[in-house]
């Protein structure tokens, strides 16, 4: 717990982001990685490796883009880094640990800012329940792979808790709200032209120790997606973490390249 509060304390971020729970979130997720690394160290495998999948993909190897990079966790920067031109991070905090990580990596970059478009907006009005349309580094030229993991069901999290402890919203504008602000981001996502990168939760089971599941939830707020590439479970809470008499259970959907699989689809 100090460390998490003295992390709180030092870790240079803008304010939206440490009033709304940005920081608190990501502080929260690294502590949870350093309980859980075990059980999670193959979905982290599993993620890396789809995402070096998408970078074959790519004719041209100029920029990658990574939005919502966090720890660097699931992102297999070494081969990013040797890849690529340029690489650049984005997420609304970048830890003093990942800035020492890249710091000898002269063809990284670090972008601070909210990939959903909205968090400034709701920090100053939390009424503002609106769905831009993010065009965060849409402009960037030379853009030749981007990549979004296990980033889409987390975005709604920090902006919808700000709001219901303000502002008086029902379940179906909640549910609403975080459903828009997930499929902006897939549309985000989808809107480079570039390899598109997605691995993202699908579901999460509550399961007791007979694998008997309790409960079960859409992580994406029942927005359809279509047949992933690959999909794997993560098991994001062994029994003990936040229950004693259940584990916590994501389905991962991974897609090295969101074009192909939603033409598929069409087609």
């Amino acid at each position: 717990m100090l460390a998490e509060a003295a992390s709180f304390l030092t870790t240079p971020c803008p304010l939206y982001a440490r009033r709304m729970g940005y920081l608190r979130e990501a502080i929260a997720i690294g502590a949870r990685y350093q309980r859980c690394h075990d059980a999670w160290l193959p979905h982290l495998d599993a993620t890396k490796s789809l995402v070096l999948e998408s970078v074959e993909r790519c004719k041209q190897h100029r920029k990658a883009v990574v939005l919502g990079s966090g720890m660097l966790l699931d992102i297999p920067m070494a081969e990013l880094v040797e890849r690529f031109d340029r690489v650049i991070l984005v997420d609304t905090v970048h830890f003093r640990s990942v800035r020492r990580a890249v710091r000898d990596m002269s063809n990284v970059d670090l972008v601070e800012g909210d990939v959903t478009g909205l968090a400034e907006a709701l920090f100053t009005d939390p009424h503002t329940l609106f769905k831009p349309g993010p065009k965060f580094l849409l402009d960037e030229p030379g853009v030749d792979l981007v990549v979004s993991a296990n980033l889409a069901s987390q975005l709604p999290l920090v902006p919808l808790g700000f709001v219901q402890k303000r502002i008086d919203i029902d379940a179906d504008t909640a549910h609403e709200f975080a459903r828009d602000i997930v499929a902006s981001h897939l549309e985000h996502l989808m809107s480079f032209d570039a390899v598109q990168c997605l691995v993202t939760e699908r579901s999460r089971k509550a399961i007791d120790p007979n694998g008997d599941v309790l409960q079960e939830s859409d992580t994406l707020y029942d927005l359809p997606l279509p047949e992933p590439g690959a999909k794997w479970t993560w098991e994001l809470a062994p029994r003990g973490e936040v229950a004693r008499d259940y584990s916590l259970v994501n389905t991962v959907f991974g897609y090295p390249d969101m074009r192909e699989f939603v033409h598929a689809e069409a087609a």
